[in-house]
């Protein structure tokens, strides 16, 4: 039986440069990650019925934000090579917060031995549940591409609404159906997914979406999953309430894809604003795993350091937005400190020699050409 080939991908040399409008993406994402943490991990008690909705409607609109940081991974390396250093800066860069944030807990106020292990083993435990499943992924990239590699566009686009309908569609009609498991979107098999979803659009889908229609799409789903939310409290059913703020719900997963379409219609021409971008985008990294280390999430949102929500609704939306500025800057103050640090630290012979042995290895790993 003979099955029709692909054609060979070619990438244009510029495309290796930069596109600032997804760096946009991925700082946006990254301020959206911050709100959402906000409101998730504090205690929301005894608010307004004003404050209440609004407190919704905003976290359901900052939970798009996962879903595209591993679309722009998607689409970026569907057509490259993975670079077995950048895994290991992953690691090290895990293991650095992590231990950091152990030893000032240690000092201050005392911490126990799984403590200990989360920080130094932070793939293994999970205690970054996303960039457990964001490594395990990138180790799969290779074999993800020879896939595509051999897929026909009608295919792979077959391909993807089998996915669409196993992992997405059937959670949502109902969420008690735990055997087509993608966990709610905090798992491998949802990035592998969100990873093939951004590589088709990259490879086959050129069309430019108007943008008014693109932010209609994610307003109106952000919307409606909010009423539907308030649809599912008032019936008392938590799985349901649940897959409202799951990332593989079908909801979620239509304004993701907007707001990634939104991105890649963007233009930007301002050189400053560009040079802006380009400062903060390799910062947002460094941004999620200090913010969200557990033994900081905890000092930051459960012994009540910021509990504004029961304020006026204005205060409570400048608070809110004012904190997620504070914590950002300080985060990225941090993360540029360490980057600096890094930067030097590859200078040193040993380190060298690692990074050159791993540069070898990765021509070998790489499979898709």
């Amino acid at each position: 039986m003979l099955i029709a080939q692909a054609p060979k991908i070619c990438v244009p040399e510029k495309t290796k440069i930069k596109d600032t409008h997804f760096e946009l993406l991925r700082v946006i994402c990254l301020i959206m990650i911050i709100i959402h943490h906000s409101i998730v991990h504090s205690t929301i008690t005894n608010v307004s019925l004003l404050n209440e909705y609004a407190i919704n409607i905003i976290n359901i609109a900052c939970i798009i934000a996962v879903n595209c940081f591993v679309m722009i991974t998607g689409y970026y390396m569907v057509t490259s090579k993975i670079k077995l250093r950048k895994l290991l800066a992953l690691e090290l860069q895990m293991i650095f917060y992590g231990l950091l944030s152990f030893l000032i807990l240690a000092f201050f106020k005392g911490a126990t031995f799984e403590q200990f292990l989360q920080s130094l083993f932070p793939f293994i435990t999970g205690s970054y549940w996303f960039m457990t499943a964001y490594i395990a992924l990138y180790l799969l990239i290779p074999f993800i591409n020879k896939l595509v590699s051999t897929l026909t566009k009608k295919q792979y686009l077959i391909f993807l609404l089998i996915l669409v309908v196993l992992l997405s569609i059937v959670y949502s009609i109902y969420p008690s159906n735990h055997i087509l498991e993608a966990n709610r979107g905090y798992s491998l098999i949802w990035f592998i997914f969100l990873y093939l979803l951004a590589g088709y659009i990259r490879l086959y889908f050129h069309k430019k979406v108007n943008s008014f229609k693109l932010l209609f799409i994610y307003f109106t789903m952000v919307i409606l999953q909010v009423q539907l939310m308030n649809l599912y409290s008032f019936i008392n059913n938590v799985d349901y309430l649940r897959s409202i703020t799951s990332y593989n719900s079908i909801f979620t997963l239509i304004a993701s894809i907007s707001f990634f379409l939104l991105f890649k219609n963007l233009k930007i021409k301002n050189r400053v604003v560009n040079n802006i971008i380009l400062f903060f985008s390799p910062l947002t990294l460094g941004v999620y795993l200090i913010h969200d280390n557990f033994i900081v999430r905890d000092f930051l949102w459960n012994n009540g350091l910021f509990s504004y929500f029961d304020l006026p609704f204005f205060n409570m939306i400048i608070i809110l937005l004012g904190q997620t500025i504070i914590i950002f800057v300080i985060c990225c103050c941090i993360e540029k400190i360490r980057q600096i640090i890094w930067s030097k630290l590859e200078k040193i012979s040993f380190i060298r020699k690692l990074l050159l042995m791993l540069n070898t290895f990765e021509m070998n790993f790489n499979i898709t050409s």
